[in-house]
């Protein structure tokens, strides 16, 4: 008798975890009952709740989570390309500065040649 009441029970279980992931499928949770199983079949189990109320509070927290990832994401990326720029903007100024020094040595180089040209044509 009590197999019997065992299997009972995981039946109706079998049953209640069914209709559980169909709704979850259809994805209307609001829209159906879940059937009610025998008092003397108590299992802790996560139950689904079909308030509109919690549903609607419970996707409100989770996209709320998935803005606070977004932001954060968004940020990062941000920090990032600011990195980026910093970093091509040395790169840019390096580059400059080598070429602003090169020319200066070229300048130099030229001056130099023209007092020796003056230096030696005097």
């Amino acid at each position: 008798e009590d197999l019997r009441h065992v299997e009972k029970c995981e039946a109706l279980l079998a049953t209640e975890l069914h209709d559980q992931q169909a709704i979850m499928d259809e994805g209307s949770l609001g829209c159906h009952a879940l059937r009610s199983t025998d008092s003397s079949c108590l299992v802790d189990l996560p139950i689904i709740s079909l308030d509109p109320d919690v549903i609607v509070s419970e996707v409100e927290v989770l996209r709320t989570q998935e803005v606070d990832q977004l932001r954060a994401s968004k940020a990062i990326e941000m920090k990032l390309l600011d990195e980026l720029r910093c970093m091509e903007a040395s790169r840019d100024c390096m580059e400059g500065a080598s070429e602003t020094h090169a020319a200066l040595q070229v300048e130099a180089l030229c001056k130099n040649m023209l007092d020796l040209g003056r230096l030696c044509g005097e």
